[in-house]
This record gives C-alpha cells, sequence and structure tokens, in this order.
C-alpha cells in the first residue's frame, strides 16, 4: 500500500507534513468502507516512520484533510487524533495512547521506543470491524467519512 511509487524514494521521515497529512485522510477516511489489513498496517508504518518529534506530529495532526493545508486549533488536533483511534480497537487504542503521550513528554520518538500500535492481521482483524463501525458512526453520524473518495 505504501510502496517506494508512493513516496518517490524519499524516506518517510523527511516526507513533509502536508503529504503525510493528507495520506492518514484518505487512509483514516476510507479505512471503515475498505476493511483492508493493508491500510491499518500503512497508518501504522506512516505514523512510526514520519513522526521524529511531537512538533513534526502536531503538524500532521493540524494538515489530517483533503488538501493538506495547516487548520488551526486544538480541537483540530484533538479531532484527527479521535479519527485515528476510531479505527483501532481498545488494546491498539491504548498502546496509541501510551505512544502519544509519551511523545509529547519526551519530545523525540526515538525516546519513545515503542510502535504507535500493533497492526492486527487475520481473524483479531475481522472481530474488531463491528466496534470500528460504531466509533465511526459515533464520529461521522449519518453522513458519510467518504465525501470526496
Amino acid at each position: 500500500m505504501l510502496n517506494e511509487s508512493v513516496r518517490s524514494g524519499v524516506p518517510f521521515d523527511q516526507l513533509l507534513p502536508e503529504a503525510i497529512g493528507r495520506m492518514l485522510d484518505t487512509l483514516t477516511r476510507t479505512f471503515a468502507f475498505n476493511w483492508e489489513e493493508k491500510q491499518e498496517a500503512a497508518i501504522c508504518k506512516l505514523l512510526e516512520e514520519s513522526t521524529y518529534s511531537w512538533h513534526k506530529f502536531e503538524e500532521i495532526l493540524a494538515r489530517m484533510n483533503e488538501k493538506g493545508e495547516k487548520e488551526l486549533g486544538e480541537d483540530t488536533l484533538f479531532n484527527n487524533i479521535q479519527r485515528l483511534n476510531a479505527i483501532l480497537d481498545g488494546p491498539q487504542q491504548q498502546e496509541f495512547n501510551r505512544w502519544v503521550t509519551s511523545l509529547a513528554e519526551k519530545n523525540l520518538a526515538k525516546e519513545v521506543g515503542n510502535v504507535p500500535f500493533v497492526p492486527y492481521k487475520g481473524q483479531t482483524f475481522t472481530q474488531k470491524q463491528a466496534r470500528v463501525n460504531q466509533q465511526y458512526a459515533s464520529i461521522y453520524g449519518s453522513s458519510t467519512p467518504y465525501l470526496y473518495v
């Protein structure tokens, strides 16, 4: 899903927040519709390999939209963290929230020492679908998250 052609050979940690934000926007928005393990793994890989500091993570979150343009305000950051959490189940959410907290406290990802969350495979991945659908409904209500897919 995230192969060499997606990033033109540029290492993930050198991609601009605009590019990462747009990719995460698309991946999180279409996750429940596509329901692919590779999509969850791609989200984890993007976060793990592109986020080297708290500041960059904030910049990525601020740009999680169709155009990758920076949106101001804490609400934007929290809403986008909520969107990332919506694709995860309970244990994954706990992992992700610990990663976010550690990144905020330590500032550098290399000091955090763990991945944002462990992507699921096979039956474990399939079993979380109902929960993810409920979480999507709580975020998007009756409207669809696929407005421009």
